[in-house]
């Protein structure tokens, strides 16, 4: 397990997120066993040391202390023990001790059994304009902070605080140019200077729970986090899941918002770590409200975000970016997002002057989708080509309207036709040579056999008998539709057919 942790440590994952998540399940057991025995202002107050019973004290070595250095095969002093948790302070009257940053002494022990070398702990940066401390790391993977800013190791540090943005804003932590000479830096090649990087940005991002703050880091160091592209991504994705908590992301969307209203102009990079899909509509409209630019936002956003709205922007972007929401819609299959733009009569009027678009793949589309609105806008071109296995995969769904629309448009233009060509069209025969009705016959979608059924029998141009060639829909090994209702036990549907 260690030695898968370390290889994927700098590239799949976060250390910091990993030794966060077993921190935070083994200071729940703490909490736990702290309330079962009524002790828990000992996690905010200090107290002595004799004021902690005998019997709350066993069940901590027993059931808590013990299965975490088994878990992670710590012996003699590499063993977590209770003074490793508690924080310690002088008093005229004795040491008093406090489990207020047990949580931090955690995490901190979880990286030292987890990152190889744990001796090797080095101060690489001192740096800041209010105070001193150190940040130190284990192996450049695992980084704390101490404020006494001593070049010692500070892993039994009286003061340990977690790593977060703010102690990171001013220092150069893309080429370390900062680091004091005092302290020992081995930072020598491109290679560890990148993932040191990488490990110390998103550790600290991962630890910082202040939306403002991380609005406030990405909009200074933008430039910065763009040298590194997997940097970028790991930034990104940590905001990701950082906008599921609602209240880091009403308080995100909220200072966005405010820096909007104060003409901030956000850049297409600062976009890019910002405009989370989640929050894309309450972004865009608030953009349009302060009458700014949309057009560079809307390269970020994932196109099933503006289902909702891409009737609202349509006015405010050019037909340039339309044409790139188009593209990205039909890549997506998305038949709403493509239905609103050929409602707009300028955008529509532009693509079909230019052919930049094959309709008949776009109704292909609404029909798999079965997006009844797109398919009766497109089905306004008379010209219109409709390929037969795509309409049989809705006699296959049971998309009985999507199927009435398509049969009215072939018969509206059966003057096209001839007659044998015309039976075709009605047959809709699947790539495998199954009629329409056979696959609506096999799963039992007794509405539209009927409408099916009426509707040939109503035609006009044809036959008696080559009425009855559509209505037995035979398969290609000559198994007529009915026979196959029959064997699926499809009652209704066999009674409907009959009727």
């Amino acid at each position: 397990v260690k030695q898968e942790f370390i290889e994927l440590a700098t590239i799949e994952i976060s250390p910091a997120r990993i030794t966060s998540m077993l921190a935070d399940n083994f200071y729940q057991d703490l909490t736990m066993i702290l309330d079962k025995y009524s002790m828990s202002s000992w996690l905010t107050e200090y107290k002595s040391i004799y004021e902690f019973p005998s019997e709350p004290l066993q069940e901590l070595n027993s059931n808590f202390l013990s299965k975490i250095n088994i878990l992670f095969d710590a012996r003699g002093k590499d063993e977590l023990d209770l003074y490793s948790l508690l924080d310690i302070r002088e008093t005229a009257k004795g040491d008093i001790y406090s489990f207020h940053l047990s949580r931090e002494k955690l995490q901190q022990w979880i990286a030292k059994r987890l990152i190889p070398d744990p001796d090797a702990e080095t101060v690489f940066i001192k740096k800041d304009s209010h105070h001193d401390f150190t940040i130190q790391s284990t192996d450049y993977m695992f980084f704390s902070v101490s404020e006494t800013a001593d070049n010692n190791n500070h892993s039994d540090s009286k003061d340990y605080i977690r790593l977060q943005l703010s102690h990171i804003q001013n220092i150069d932590f893309i080429n370390f140019t900062d680091v004091e000479a005092a302290n020992k830096c081995y930072l020598s090649s491109h290679e560890e200077k990148t993932t040191t990087s990488i490990s110390l940005v998103t550790q600290a991002m991962e630890q910082t729970d202040d939306a403002p703050t991380v609005v406030k880091f990405i909009l200074e160091h933008v430039t910065k986090l763009a040298e590194i592209p997997l940097l970028k991504t790991k930034v990104k994705n940590i905001i990701n899941s950082k906008l599921l908590n609602n209240t880091f992301k009403n308080e995100f969307y909220a200072t966005v918002i405010e820096k909007i209203k104060n003409n901030y102009e956000f850049s297409t990079d600062e976009i890019y770590y910002l405009l989370n899909n989640s929050i894309c509509n309450d972004f865009l409209m608030a953009m349009i409200k302060q009458k700014k630019p949309i057009d560079n936002l809307l390269k970020n956003i994932d196109i099933k975000y503006l289902d909702d709205i891409i009737s609202d922007i349509l006015n405010e972007i050019s037909t340039e970016t339309k044409k790139s929401l188009f593209d990205k819609a039909v890549n997506a299959n998305n038949c709403e997002i493509i239905y609103k733009l050929l409602c707009d009569l300028d955008f529509n009027k532009n693509i079909t002057e230019n052919n930049i678009t094959n309709k008949e793949n776009l109704f292909a589309l609404a029909v798999e989708y079965n997006h009844i609105k797109l398919a009766e806008l497109l089905l306004q071109d008379e010209t219109l080509n409709i390929t037969d296995y795509n309409l049989y995969n809705s006699f296959y769904d049971g998309h009985c309207e999507i199927i009435s629309l398509c049969i009215k448009h072939i018969l509206a233009n059966k003057a096209r036709f001839d007659t044998d060509t015309l039976i075709n069209h009605l047959q809709a025969k699947s790539k495998q040579g199954y009629p329409g009705l056979y696959g609506a016959l096999y799963n039992g979608h007794e509405k539209t056999v009927t409408e099916y059924i009426k509707t040939i029998l109503n035609i006009d141009k044809l036959t008696n008998e080559q009425k009855l060639k559509l209505i037995e829909a035979k398969s290609k090994y000559d198994d007529p539709g009915l026979f196959v209702a029959l064997e699926k036990g499809h009652e209704k549907t066999v009674t409907e057919y009959i009727n």
